[in-house]
């Protein structure tokens, strides 16, 4: 019998105050549980993002008693991974007309407990 795998993922709300544009990125799953050598997906729902379709998302992995490590980032095209290694574990789509990014992450194994998640930066804001 396999063992499942726990996935734990949140939402990480962005604002900007002060007349900014209000960023909010939403992950609506608090957790996924699959079986081992299964896929689980996780989406990141956008929200206040001027031009999400060029907008670049990022995903984190971050393991019990570990760093946070970026996995990938994904603009316009195919994601581009901090690991070559990671290529066969993760895939990531942007469907910039809805707007939402998907992180896939594929032969799931115990390794793979983690809370994931989505981030952005918006570039255009400024200090006063």
């Amino acid at each position: 019998m396999l063992n499942p795998c726990l996935f734990h993922d949140f939402f990480l709300p962005v604002l900007f105050l002060d007349g900014y544009a209000q960023v909010r990125l939403k992950q609506t799953q608090l957790s996924i549980t699959r079986s081992e050598n299964k896929t689980a997906r996780i989406e990141c729902e956008a929200s206040g993002i001027q031009n999400f379709r060029s907008a670049v998302i990022h995903w984190y992995q971050h393991r019990p008693g570990e760093a946070p490590e970026r996995i990938l980032h994904i603009s316009t095209g195919q994601p581009v991974f901090d690991k070559d290694s990671d290529k066969k574990k993760f895939d990531c789509l942007k469907k910039p007309d809805e707007p939402l990014s998907t992180l896939t992450v594929n032969g799931i194994t115990q390794n793979d407990r983690a809370v994931y998640y989505c981030a952005y930066w918006d570039h255009s804001v400024r200090k006063p």
